[in-house]
């Protein structure tokens, strides 16, 4: 880009380039997440989660350490996650609760 190639000649700039993860690696990501915390995980459910995290794997991770917590999963005791366990700790988004809030 225009502001790399002005940037680096200078020395005290430092420029790098990355690169937004895509759906795939990041389901892959969350399901590997999973079987660390003791969590059997559909790639469907690992999946959802990737794409409510906007696929940031530091919020999927936190997703799958409550997910873990809530079904007393560990690496010696794993537990099968499904999408109810997932809708039960999940904040409920959009207008639950704050649509009668707005309109007052």
């Amino acid at each position: 880009s225009r502001t790399f190639k002005l940037l680096a000649d200078r020395p005290d700039a430092l420029a790098a380039m990355f690169y937004a993860p895509d759906l795939r690696s990041v389901t892959t990501a969350v399901r590997a997440m999973a079987d660390a915390a003791g969590l059997r995980m559909g790639g469907d459910l690992a999946e959802r989660i990737a794409r409510a995290a906007g696929l940031d794997t530091r919020l999927a991770q936190s997703e799958v350490t409550k997910l873990a917590l809530y079904l007393d999963a560990s690496p010696a005791s794993p537990r099968s996650a499904d999408a109810s366990a997932l809708e039960a700790i999940g904040a409920r988004t959009e207008e639950d609760g704050f649509g009668a809030l707005v309109n007052a």
